[in-house]
């Protein structure tokens, strides 16, 4: 009987270790639509060109990310060395993700499009556990441009939330800003002006 208590409060214990931990905060999302491939949501809701490239995702967020540091140093590091390490901090999950109501989408959703949770963000972690969770069918599916941009949203929402950002609105909008051809033609000043609507510091 005393062995058939200690089971179940172990048990009971384990799942209550496992409801608080892990817990997951800001998720990152794709749209898919019939007949067109599937696209990260910031992108999808832009009304910028972001331009496809076959480059490896990687390589294309760190050249992305060299043109911020071109024009805004500090921010430009922080985002690379971001860069450096978020592969080795993410688990692929073989299962589907459960949707994370936080984007606070800007359009209806189309009748022929899904709306899918590739990735999410850990807030509270268990132990040896990674920073991020991500579909790994669903990345698979998504080209190297819309990988970079999955992996860029992950990183800029990282620093959005700690500015106090509750969804990812703006997040999507600057990642969506920096992988645009108006980022790569803007001036010095079209850029302060950019940063100072997202609150960055020009500094």
């Amino acid at each position: 009987m005393k062995s058939s208590f200690l089971t179940v409060a172990l048990i009971l214990l384990t799942e209550t270790i496992l409801a608080n931990g892990n817990r997951v905060g800001n998720g990152g999302d794709i749209i898919q639509c019939q007949g067109k491939s599937p696209q990260v949501l910031d992108f999808y809701e832009t009304s910028r060109m972001i331009p496809e490239s076959d480059e490896e995702p990687l390589q294309i967020l760190k050249k992305v990310y060299q043109k911020l540091k071109e024009r805004h140093p500090k921010l430009g590091e922080q985002y690379l060395k971001r860069a450096d390490s978020i592969l080795s901090e993410v688990e692929w999950s073989k299962a589907a993700l459960k949707e994370i109501d936080d984007s606070e989408e800007l359009f209806r959703i189309p009748k022929d499009c899904q709306l899918s949770q590739v990735a999410m963000r850990k807030i509270k972690k268990l132990p040896l556990s990674m920073n991020f969770m991500i579909d790994k069918s669903l990345w698979e599916n998504l080209s190297s441009t819309q990988k970079a941009g999955l992996l860029s949203h992950e990183i800029i929402y990282e620093h959005f939330s700690k500015l106090g950002e509750s969804n990812s609105r703006k997040a999507r909008e600057f990642n969506a800003f920096l992988f645009s051809e108006d980022f790569k033609n803007s001036t010095p000043k079209q850029i302060r002006k950019v940063l100072e609507k997202f609150e960055i510091s020009v500094d």
